[in-house]
């Protein structure tokens, strides 16, 4: 996620993180190998409301798809139009929301008290 990699490689490999973002059926499948492959991050990150989510999310999405460093992803974001910037927001968003109904009920059922 945060390797180097040599500048010949940089513009292929921003042609894939961009694939990855400006696609919703790519993305979505992304973030769902995310969660599956690293529930323990996942959790970290997504129930952390003090950082951004959405950016961890497409980062995380680039990085387990094709090993993309979150340096070419953030240099891939700023080349995104600005629709394609908030479809892919949406998306994470969507995602996001998906991940905490899924996973943060049992941890609000802990939280309740109940006479």
């Amino acid at each position: 996620m945060y390797g180097k990699l040599p500048p010949a490689k940089r513009d292929e490999t921003m042609v894939l993180a961009a694939g990855v973002l400006e696609s919703r059926k790519v993305f979505i499948n992304g973030c769902k190998t995310v969660f599956e492959n690293w529930p323990i991050s996942s959790a970290v990150h997504l129930t952390n409301d003090n950082i951004n989510q959405l950016a961890w999310l497409g980062q995380a999405a680039c990085c387990v798809m094709h090993a993309i460093p979150e340096e070419i992803t953030r240099l891939t974001w700023n080349t995104l139009s600005e629709d394609v910037q908030y479809a892919a927001n949406k998306t994470a968003s969507a995602m996001v929301v998906q991940w905490k109904k899924d996973n943060c009920q049992q941890a609000k059922r802990q939280l309740e008290l109940t006479f």
